[in-house]
């Protein structure tokens, strides 16, 4: 290959493009270009070396035994994982023991859930009800007493060490 001027300038140009203006491009549109740009460089390489690929026809013959020569290395590879998985040649089967509960047992689960959270529910409803009663008490009490210490000492109104001097 020759190294010519024009290239120079496209090499140039596509670094301007790539520092420039690619990062203002939302990401659909760069997925699209590199779609585009990358179907253009495959037909491209194609095109440019088609005569090169027509000489290589000693993969050719291969191409009928492609389906027979990956499912023979498909098969030896799962050959392969179960003859270092299963040693001894035993396949380990766990027992399957079915625990399955009675209707009454399983009724009496669901019954005891439903009622625990009744239960859990109540319970913190009371409490907040509880504390909801306790704060409004306490609040009225505060006022009450503010209200009966401002009228008592409105009578009892003395006059300051200053005033007399």
């Amino acid at each position: 290959m020759e190294f010519f001027l024009p290239s120079v300038f496209i090499l140039i140009f596509a670094g301007i493009v790539s520092f420039m203006l690619i990062p203002k491009f939302s990401p659909t549109v760069v997925l699209i270009l590199a779609a585009l740009l990358l179907a253009f460089g495959v037909y491209h390489h194609v095109d440019q070396f088609k005569p090169e690929y027509k000489l290589s026809t000693w993969q050719m013959g291969l191409i009928r035994y492609a389906p027979f020569i990956l499912f023979g290395f498909l098969l030896l590879f799962i050959l392969f994982y179960i003859f270092t998985k299963f040693r001894g040649g035993e396949v380990p089967v766990p027992d399957i023991a079915a625990n399955i509960p009675t209707p009454t047992e399983a009724i009496n689960s669901i019954t005891e859930t439903v009622t625990n959270a009744a239960n859990a529910v109540a319970n913190t409803v009371t409490n907040v009800a509880k504390n909801v009663n306790k704060n409004a008490t306490a609040m009225a009490n505060s006022v009450v007493n503010t209200v009966a210490n401002a009228n008592k000492n409105k009578g009892n109104v003395t006059k300051s060490f200053f005033n007399v001097v």
